[in-house]
Parts: structure tokens; C-alpha cells; sequence
């Protein structure tokens, strides 16, 4: 299923509302909504983001990535009975995010971010004026995940996915969908003070969206993918018997 598109909100400081872009290239919500499909194995978001954006910052990416998915995919290999020697399901997919996409994704994010920094006219809001911001969600911390010089045998490796680097994968994603819906939340206070045409709300509704984009979004949208990154150094640590290597001291 297609994720549901963001619209861009960021105004520009001292500039009328009416010249402003509501879903404009180069925003704290193209950055969202991007952050929000990349790493999907389906085709439908991919064209959902150039259809909103033919022209986005991550347009070439998107093209790219829903080329290399618009191939028929192999019938999957019947799996033995016995125990598998690797995680399936989501390390599967995993596997498909290449380390060259995710640097390519890290430096668009990077300079967007840049793109974005806080002009001098920003509206502040005021208590008295009976307007207050969204908070902003609790994220949890996501420690770095050392891994062993050698796993003993398959299952043990297996084991270490399960109850090491899969703890550490949910967290991060959990941390990164938190980003994202409160990207959405301020998007619909926009909206919703839009249909009043009162411009102060509008204005700090889209600097914070600016900051929140850059001091929290894009930073879990990077130690996200660089836990799904570490999968690959997961299945490449090597397996010994360590019963023999024992022995052989």
C-alpha cells in the first residue's frame, strides 16, 4: 500500500502567505515524506513520491530504486525443515538497501538540511495569544551495537539477531516512525489554522516543522539506516567451530 503523501508547509520569513508553496521542493515535509518510503520493497511509494514531487530532491533516487523493484522477483526457495542458518523475513528485505543508496540518501539529507537553516524573521508565538506548538515525542536512546569477532555456529548467530541487533532495529525504527508522525501532526495544525488564514500560527507551525526536520527527523532518519546498514556486518562475521579451535590451543 502506498504511504500517504506529505505536503510541503515551510513559509518564508516575512514573505505573504499566498506566495508561499504548500507542497513545494525542499521542505521539512518532502524531507518527511521521503524519510517515510525509502528502504520500502514496494514499487506504489516510490511512485507515489514523484508523483507528488517529478522534480523532488530524492527524484533521482526514487526513479532508480522503483526501476531496480519493477523486475519480477524469484519464486522463493522451499525452506528446509531443520533450523535456517540466516534471520528471514525482514533481514531479506533488508539486504536490498544497498550502502551506496543509503550514503547517496545521507548526503540528499545533509544538504537539504543545510538548505534550511533559521532566518532572522521567524515568528515566535506567544503564551498570551492562546496558541501552543505540538510537543514533541519522547524518543528513546539507541545505544551502538558491538558485534562479535566470531559466532560458534549458525543458531548462535541467529540468536544474537534475535535478541541483540533486532531490540536495537525496533528501536530505532519505532524512533524514526515517532519523527515522522509528528512531522504529520504538525502538518494537519497547519492545515487546520490555514482554513482561519491566521498567519502567526502558520508561521511558527513552519519554522518548527524546519527545526524538528533538522534537529530530530533527519537524525533518526540517519541512525535508523545505519542500523539496517549493520545487518550486513551481522551476517559477516564469520562462523567457527569454536569446540576445535579449543582443541587446538
Amino acid at each position: 500500500m502506498a504511504k500517504t503523501a506529505l505536503a510541503a508547509c515551510l513559509l518564508v520569513a516575512g514573505a505573504p502567505l499566498s506566495a508561499q508553496s504548500v507542497n513545494g521542493v525542499g521542505t521539512p515535509f518532502e524531507l518527511a515524506f521521503w524519510q517515510s518510503v525509502a528502504g520500502s520493497d514496494d514499487p506504489a511509494v516510490y511512485e507515489a513520491y514523484l508523483a507528488q514531487y517529478p522534480s523532488g530532491t530524492f527524484s533521482g533516487l526514487a526513479k532508480a530504486k522503483l526501476a531496480a523493484l519493477r523486475p519480477a522477483q524469484p519464486a522463493p526457495e522451499p525452506v528446509a525443515a531443520s533450523a535456517p542458518v540466516a534471520p528471514v523475513a525482514q533481514p531479506a528485505v533488508m539486504q536490498t538497501e544497498s550502502v551506496d543508496q543509503a550514503a547517496s540518501d545521507a548526503a540528499l539529507l545533509s544538504e537539504l538540511a543545510k538548505s534550511q537553516e533559521a532566518g532572522a524573521g521567524t515568528v515566535k508565538v506567544v503564551a498570551a495569544q492562546g496558541f501552543a506548538l505540538p510537543l514533541r515525542p519522547v524518543l528513546q536512546e539507541v545505544a551502538d551495537l558491538p558485534l562479535p569477532t566470531a559466532f560458534c555456529s549458525a543458531e548462535q548467530r541467529n540468536a544474537f539477531y534475535e535478541t541483540r541487533y533486532k531490540p536495537v532495529l525496533e528501536l530505532a525504527r519505532a524512533n524514526n516512525a515517532a519523527a515522522i508522525a509528528h512531522m504529520r501532526v504538525l502538518q494537519q495544525a497547519y492545515d487546520s489554522h490555514q482554513l482561519s488564514r491566521d498567519p502567526t500560527p502558520m508561521n511558527a507551525l513552519a519554522a518548527e516543522a524546519r527545526d524538528y526536520q533538522q534537529q530530530v527527523a533527519a537524525v533518526t532518519y540517519s541512525r535508523q539506516a545505519a542500523v539496517v546498514r549493520q545487518f550486513d556486518a551481522v551476517m559477516a562475521v564469520p562462523v567457527t567451530s569454536c569446540h576445535l579451535a579449543e582443541a587446538a590451543r
